[in-house]
């Protein structure tokens, strides 16, 4: 049965590859067109990427919209096919508990569980299953149709941060799908109603996109990140929360760092942006935007105006709430955060001595020592070793980090900051066959 559900997944992803290169569409390109005629859904590249590699089966969902999109018959290919029973029944809420811990019967926690997999049942049954909860979900959410209300309000508020502590904890394939039926949802409320509830909801909103836009950086699919920090943005414009709009756009200034269309300008343009926002407030967005001019400045070469901005940011960090640097979410601001910036600063400034300093500092703080930050900074000490001149063993490291971690983070911000190392070989090195193996790792991530 799973060799069956295997050639069925590979007949259906050859047809929509086909019919996509026939467009001359990219993945991104075709997700979009997707999306726009889903009537309500959101789909992704990475999404495309897995029907194409027959990964994923379409199911009840996309199945009919591909057809639409594409004029393709799936239907003889099995793509809306179900599963037998005994394949349902492998689907069991975990009792382990994820990232920081809550109850299995936590509905959205199963929510998110069911939809990413976590490896813990079939993919087949998984496809299956969500292609089949949706519409179950969609038909429960008219029947209970009614008012939106301040306790609708308040459970948006709990979704986001539920998430804000999942996102880069989690490969994004076990997160998303959790949070872009959310925003779909939630679109649809906002929709509805006026303010002041709307201005609760869009901030909700605001939160969630720039939580889906990380999750798809992390993983490299930075077009549709992007796609997703625009909403984010205007989303915490129409809400009036400057607070909020300042944390998405300086989430996005940091992150713009690792993009392959970004650049030390786009990134102190975008950070100068989210300070505007903070009209002067000390906050965890105003500190990550410090966080993203020093880093933006060190990539530029200016050591002097680096070196101000690194002391910028450490005065602010001082002033901030205890209750923000405590604890770990996508947004809040804890001391590890301020030492892997200082890692990052001097391992690209060549300040060879400070930065060993500050990459020993900064691994000591991270809790697990395979986390997304910790394997950045020894991505930043792999460059520090290739310039003290062992460019063999600089390479070596990156290649034995990158082995140990989940390999959907290697294509994000970890892959960049590989090749930010990998810049530091001198000419007769790069063509160390450890170089090689470093690109073939953090290879394959998204369009």
């Amino acid at each position: 049965m799973a060799d069956d559900a295997a050639t069925v997944r590979m007949l259906i992803g050859k047809q929509i590859r086909q019919a996509r290169l026939s467009r001359g569409w990219s993945q991104s390109q075709l997700a979009r067109a997707l999306s726009d005629a889903s009537g309500g859904c959101i789909t992704t590249a990475h999404y495309v990427s897995r029907w194409e590699r027959g990964e994923r089966n379409p199911g009840y969902v996309w199945a009919p919209v591909i057809e639409q999109v594409l004029d393709l018959d799936l239907s003889t290919s099995g793509a809306t096919a179900s599963v037998g029973l005994e394949s349902i029944e492998l689907i069991q809420p975990p009792v382990a508990t994820v990232a920081n811990g809550g109850s299995e019967d936590d509905p959205m926690r199963r929510r998110t569980l069911l939809g990413g997999g976590l490896g813990l049942t079939s993919s087949a049954a998984l496809d299956s299953v969500s292609g089949m909860l949706e519409p179950v979900h969609r038909q429960l959410d008219a029947v209970l149709a009614g008012p939106i209300t301040e306790h609708d309000a308040i459970e948006w508020e709990r979704a986001a941060d539920h998430y804000s502590r999942l996102v880069g904890r989690l490969p994004a394939e076990q997160v998303l799908p959790g949070i872009l039926p959310d925003l779909t949802d939630l679109a649809r409320q906002i929709e509805t109603i006026s303010d002041p509830l709307r201005l609760q909801l869009l901030r909700s909103y605001s939160l969630l996109s720039g939580l889906a836009a990380t999750s798809l950086a992390g993983a490299g699919y930075w077009l549709d990140a992007e796609r997703y920090w625009r909403t984010a943005e205007r989303a915490a414009r129409l809400s009036g929360d400057r607070e909020v709009g300042s944390r998405v756009a300086s989430k996005r200034a940091v992150l713009t760092l690792y993009a392959p269309s970004g650049s030390p300008v786009s990134v102190l343009s975008i950070a100068d942006d989210a300070l505007g926002l903070s009209d002067g407030r000390i906050s965890p967005g105003s500190v990550n935007a410090l966080a993203a001019r020093a880093q933006g400045l060190a990539l530029v070469g200016d050591r002097a105006a680096t070196r101000k901005a690194l002391s910028e940011l450490e005065t602010a960090f001082e002033k901030l709430d205890d209750q923000e640097t405590h604890g770990w979410t996508a947004w809040s601001w804890p001391e590890t955060r301020l030492h892997h910036v200082r890692s990052f600063v001097y391992s690209h400034g060549g300040e060879l001595q400070e930065a060993f300093s500050a990459q020993d500092v900064a691994l000591k703080s991270y809790k697990r020592p395979l986390s997304t930050g910790a394997v950045q900074v020894q991505m930043h000490r792999a460059r520090s070793i290739i310039s003290s001149g062992d460019p063999s063993q600089g390479v070596r490291h990156m290649v034995t980090m990158l082995e140990q971690i989940e390999p959907s983070f290697r294509h994000g911000y970890i892959g960049t900051s590989a090749r930010f190392a990998l810049q530091a070989l001198p000419e007769r090195a790069k063509r160390l066959p450890e170089v090689r193996q470093v690109y073939e790792l953090i290879s394959g991530g998204g369009t």
